[in-house]
């Protein structure tokens, strides 16, 4: 549960993160001259939007497109999906905040050998959020002659620090913020309040800076977010003063850190949120009961430290995870080595295991029950390269978006949808009523390929990347899993129905007949973000392509269920029985998967061949993960034909754009395939290629997605977690299987805390490649299948208890 390096960062793929549901910290770790990078997940440019971005005649012109299409006319679709595309106008970007910066001065007693960067030790604990720093004494290594502690409390909503003083026992520091976006900070000293902090000896300065957010690549460059930070030093035994921007700590004995910082997007005004934070911190430390003598900045770090952990370490403790032997710490990789040097297995699995929480902590720190809105492209980070380029950090709704969120079911974090649901809709889902009939003149709600923190849900502004009115109706898959994990039936009846009936209303009227097919139509669309060949010519939408068929039947599907589950229950509302009527009749009439010739699954409704086979995006395969429509226990052919797509994809491999999101897929589709050794050939390639010093999986730049520079992107990390999750457990067939894909390299491990569908959590244990044990703690009665190699059993589970299986070399109980 450590990361652990011996040097300080030289590049952001090097910092630590932490976040707390609001903004991030990249901490660099010089002991000396340290630079935290700060973000904020509405810091975004840009302005709220609800029909500035829909086309002027979108609906008359999908038409247009729609009656183009059908008559095979690819090139005059193509004409009239220019007067389709939305207008990106004030669409914006997460931009970086700035940086927090402190220096602290060195003067050796003696001449060193090389840099004062070999001294370095610097860690961050998962477990925790903890990140440490320490410079140590050249001639004793054991000496520290600088360091500092810090973390990012989201009960606290700040980022709190404790500087160590050296050898002589005093602690200088000249602190500084500054940013692209941000104005001249202003500094004053601030009379601590006794009863809170205790004591005369401390002193105590504030820095605060305003700015705003403006950019001029995905905005006007007139409109963003306006934001205030606030930082306070406290110092004792010392001086804390101030410069005109910065603070200056004059040989203090101990000295505390307390940045606050708020943004206007929910309406307050930032400077005066971030100091009431910082006054409320202050309540927080005054009622607890500390003597005020005792009450010293060591006593008062432990204070808000313990708040964080009793906070935050509940969420990292759910789930447990062992890959290996026993004693998997001596295993774990050393601070000097690369990623890509891990060549003994027990150091792979250490890695695996240690990603598998990483992943978990990065969502934890991104996205919080409170946090106002969803995790976007980097999380609760900016790493100033997705924002200065043509795609943006944004809410990406082809894959990224729904990726970032993939293990909050499945690996205990259920609360971190919460910012997802409530985004979906307060924002998404009011602006994408207006999109369906602006641009589609149909009912319901619909939003398309990215989205923004206002909930942006018209067309793509590129020809080449519209329509796609699926991307919104993608996350229904995320609402619909969340209730099949804890399933609740005024959660059913109160929100989630009415999200699922907009969904398929905007559908049903979106469908179509075509004369002598006996199969509804749908589109145009794209298949993201794939193009295909007609005549030597590319085209990007065409009628309904694998990919949308998959969502639509998703969409119609989940919504039956939901009707027939309430409808058991007596809380059927009568005004969804009209629609519920239409959907049972349209459902069985979408048109079915197909194979081609050479045995792959088809990707569009026509054979026209893709223009780059080993294009990233393998849109058409979701159906495998996560939609659960194809599977090898019930469609054992379409499964053999998503193997060979599979395959394709990556002859020659060096020809796969090789992404981190994408990469996360291909291991996904693996596990549901039950090809535990191909999702662990992935892993691997993942940790030679994609995974950086600090454990962060980047996508680099491809010929599809160019960039000037790597990106990273929360996905990469999170679809990993959610892939050794899924290889351990599965439950979407209703059928909780145990290790349905466990790779035969990982022959020895447990796991507890894993969840599957319908209340019910699992621990496991297995050794030699079988399973010993398993634990299932359900949260309600019930008779649930619990199967394992094909054997399968029915279980009876009493709410609030443990029932035990143990297996023996027949793999029965």
């Amino acid at each position: 549960m450590q990361l652990k390096l011996n040097r300080p960062a030289v590049s952001w793929f090097e910092s630590f993160p932490m976040g707390n549901g609001h903004f991030g910290a990249m901490v660099y770790g010089d002991a000396f001259q340290e630079n935290i990078e700060l973000s904020a997940l509405t810091f975004f440019s840009g302005a709220a939007q609800m029909t500035e971005n829909c086309p002027a005649q979108g609906w008359q012109a999908f038409e247009a497109l729609r009656q183009a299409t059908l008559a095979g006319d690819f090139a005059r679709a193509k004409r009239w999906t220019n007067e389709f595309m939305g207008i990106r106008r004030d669409f914006g970007t997460n931009l970086a905040v700035g940086r927090l910066t402190i220096q602290r001065p060195y003067l050796p007693a003696q001449p060193i050998a090389g840099s004062m960067s070999d001294h370095h030790e610097r860690t961050l604990e998962i477990n925790t959020g903890l990140c440490t720093v320490r410079a140590h004494d050249p001639a004793e290594s054991t000496t520290t002659i600088a360091g500092h502690d810090f973390f990012a409390s989201h009960i606290d909503r700040a980022l709190i620090g404790r500087l160590w003083p050296g050898p002589d026992d005093y602690i200088q520091a000249v602190i500084q913020l500054e940013g692209e976006c941000l104005g001249r900070a202003r500094t004053r000293l601030i009379e601590p309040d006794e009863t809170a902090m205790g004591g005369t000896a401390l002193s105590c300065a504030e820095l605060v800076i305003e700015g705003q957010a403006l950019e001029s690549l995905h905005s006007g460059g007139t409109c963003g977010a306006r934001i205030a930070l606030a930082l306070r030093a406290y110092g004792a035994g010392g001086q804390v003063d101030c410069a005109s921007d910065r603070l200056i700590i004059k040989r203090a004995t101990d000295c505390l850190l307390v940045l606050t910082l708020e943004t206007d997007f929910e309406g307050s005004d930032p400077l005066q949120s971030a100091r009431e934070r910082q006054d409320s911190l202050l309540e927080s430390v005054a009622s607890e009961s500390i003597e005020p003598p005792g009450r010293s900045l060591e006593t008062i770090w432990q204070h808000l430290f313990g708040r964080h952990r009793a906070d935050f370490c509940p969420l990292m403790d759910r789930v447990k995870l062992r890959l290996g032997p026993h004693d998997p710490e001596q295993w774990i990789k050393r601070p000097e080595q690369n990623v890509a040097e891990l060549k003994e297995i027990n150091e792979q699995l250490a890695l695996t295991a240690q990603l598998f929480q990483y992943g978990r902590y990065l969502l934890a720190s991104s996205s919080r029950e409170d946090s106002p809105i969803p995790a976007p492209l980097q999380g609760v980070w900016n790493d100033q390269v997705a924002s200065r380029i043509g795609w943006s950090c944004d809410m990406h709704l082809d894959i990224n978006t729904q990726m970032n969120h993939w293990p909050a079911e499945s690996t205990n974090l259920p609360e971190c949808t919460s910012p997802l649901f409530r985004w979906l809709q307060e924002r998404l889902i009011p602006a994408g009523q207006i999109s369906a009939q602006s641009c589609y003149n149909r009912p319901g709600w619909v939003a398309e390929l990215v989205s923004n923190a206002w909930g942006f849900a018209a067309p793509y502004w590129s020809p080449v990347l519209s329509p796609c009115p699926t991307g919104g109706a993608w996350l229904i898959n995320q609402v619909w899993e969340h209730y099949r994990y804890q399933p609740d039936l005024e959660e059913l009846s109160g929100w989630i129905l009415p999200v699922l009936a907009g969904a398929a209303e905007f559908f049903s009227a979106y469908l179509f007949e075509r004369p002598g097919s006996p199969w509804l139509a749908s589109g145009p669309s794209i298949s993201p973000e794939n193009e295909f060949l007609v005549d030597g010519e590319s085209y990007y939408a065409s009628l309904s392509c694998t990919y949308e068929i998959t969502i639509i039947r998703d969409v119609f599907t989940s919504y039956d269920q939901a009707c027939r589950i309430l409808d058991d229950h007596g809380r059927m509302p009568e005004s969804e029985r009209s629609r519920w009527s239409t959907i049972q009749r349209q459902l069985p009439l979408l048109p079915p998967f197909r194979i081609l010739g050479d045995g792959s699954l088809a990707e569009w409704e026509h054979d026209f061949p893709a223009k780059d086979p080993q294009h990233r995006h393998t849109s058409h395969l979701l159906a495998l993960f996560p939609y659960g429509q194809i599977t090898p226990e019930r469609t054992p052919d379409l499964a053999a034909a998503a193997a060979v797509s599979i395959r394709q994809k990556l002859e020659p491999e060096q020809s796969w754009e090789d992404t981190g999101w994408a990469r996360s897929l291909l291991m996904l589709y693996a596990s549901r395939l039950h090809d535990g050794a191909a999702a662990w050939e992935h892993m691997q390639a993942m940790f030679r290629h994609l995974t950086q010093p600090n454990l962060l999986v980047r996508h680099p730049p491809t010929r599809g997605a160019p960039s000037f520079a790597d990106v990273y992107e929360l996905d990469g990390n999170t679809g990993l977690s959610a892939c050794i999750a899924d290889l351990l457990l599965q439950s979407h067939l209703d059928v909780v299987e145990l290790l349905p894909s466990l790779p035969p390299a990982w022959r020895e491990g447990e796991v507890r805390g894993l969840r599957a569908r319908g209340w019910l959590q699992i621990d496991l244990r297995w050794q030699e490649g079988r399973l010993l044990e398993a634990i299932l703690h359900s949260s309600i009665d019930q008779m649930r299948e619990i199967r394992y190699h094909q054997h399968g059993q029915t279980v009876r589970l009493a709410a609030g208890s443990a029932r035990r299986l143990v297996f023996d070399a027949l793999h029965k109980t």
